[in-house]
């Protein structure tokens, strides 16, 4: 038996605890303490996982480059999932904050009352200018597909349209409510699609 050379074992655990050691050093410089124990002991399973499949890593002329980089790439990793999951859960407490109408019975009440009112007023618009406003604004669709469908001019849907946002507004002020003005959308003011 040869032991003036090191068995494959040998090497695989010094490898292992090499890896352990730069891992923790210097994953300890971009995360906490314990991050930073999970990050290297991570590693190590992989490469145990890795060296037990057979694979080999005798050919890296630089452990120390080889740990630094993994472990900065794990590590910003590690600080965009911990980013993202700090925004979601202010999104979520955000939300969580405003209850959906359904859950107040104030908010209900409001609804349906705003519901009512946006029934009543468009009843109360002329047959065009509610079938224009209806295409635009409730289903979305631009002023020249609006225009094909009535057999109208671009700027007479334009003008329907108009027509119903003065008098949805004009409706809301008798309810005491301060409706916003509508803002222009540039496709529309240059003659685009919309």
């Amino acid at each position: 038996m040869d032991t003036g050379s090191p068995s494959r074992e040998t090497t695989n655990a010094d490898f292992l605890v090499a890896l352990s050691t730069l891992a923790r050093q210097y994953a300890r410089d971009l995360l906490t303490r314990p991050a930073a124990e999970d990050l290297a002991q991570d590693l190590v399973l992989e490469h145990l996982e890795r060296l037990d499949a057979g694979e080999r890593f005798d050919d890296i002329t630089s452990l120390d480059a080889y740990v630094r980089t993994i472990v900065r790439t794990r590590s910003i990793d590690a600080l965009r999932r911990s980013r993202n999951s700090a925004r979601r859960d202010t999104e979520h407490a955000r939300d969580a904050d405003v209850a959906p109408a359904w859950m107040s019975p104030e908010l209900a009440l409001e609804e349906r009352e705003l519901d009512a009112i946006h029934r009543h007023t468009l009843a109360s618009l002329p047959r065009e200018c509610r079938r224009a406003f209806t295409l635009v604004r409730e289903r979305e669709l631009s002023y020249e597909i609006a225009a094909t469908r009535l057999g109208v001019s671009r700027s007479a849907v334009n003008r329907h349209v108009m027509r119903a946002h003065h008098a949805f507004r004009r409706e809301l002020r008798e309810y005491g409510i301060d409706a916003p003005k509508p803002q222009r959308r540039a496709t529309a003011a240059h003659g685009g699609a919309r």
